[in-house]
């Protein structure tokens, strides 16, 4: 009987260490979010036209940082069980809104949704990286090491991704 215990105690003991070096959580395990992970770095922007136009209507200009492992984050309003994971920072300047507003802070998130790779925006509400909850949550596909292209989730890329260069 004592053996049957230890051998059980030991296989508890082995398993429970086994899971120590697994990532955190489901978005860390896939191929693509961690591509994804390692080519946003550094400076991307893109031009938005008016409607059938090569009038500029706008351009946005985003500063990936990324951090060196993913942290939970807790906006107070969300929908993944109250954690959501920050892969890292970013800048966004929208020039819309940047005499108004300045330059967006925010965490960016990674996912898996429906099989197809998403970027979450949570901007951050005061200096001290508080986020306000709000999600910007946008497709996004990667061309190359120097590009990718990205639209507002939900909505048909044919008709709505932009490319993002790197700077």
């Amino acid at each position: 009987m004592k053996k049957l215990l230890l051998l059980l105690i030991a296989a508890i003991c082995f398993t429970a260490c086994s899971k120590d070096n697994e990532p955190k959580n489901e978005s860390e395990k896939s191929k693509e979010v961690k591509e994804l992970w390692i080519t946003l770095t550094g400076i991307y922007s893109t031009t938005f036209y008016v409607a059938n136009t090569d009038a500029v209507w706008y351009t946005e200009t985003i500063t990936f940082k990324p951090y060196k492992e993913p942290k939970i984050i807790m906006p107070p309003y969300t929908d993944q069980n109250g954690e959501v994971y920050a892969f890292g920072e970013a800048d966004i300047k929208d020039s819309r809104f940047t005499s108004i507003s300045g330059v967006q802070r925010c965490y960016y998130s990674l996912y898996l949704r429906l099989g197809k790779p998403t970027i979450s925006f949570y901007q951050f509400a005061d200096d001290n990286g508080d986020s306000w909850g709000r999600e910007d949550c946008r497709s996004v596909e990667i061309i190359d090491a120097s590009k990718f292209e990205m639209w507002s989730y939900g909505t048909s890329k044919t008709e709505n991704a932009h490319t993002y260069k790197r700077q």
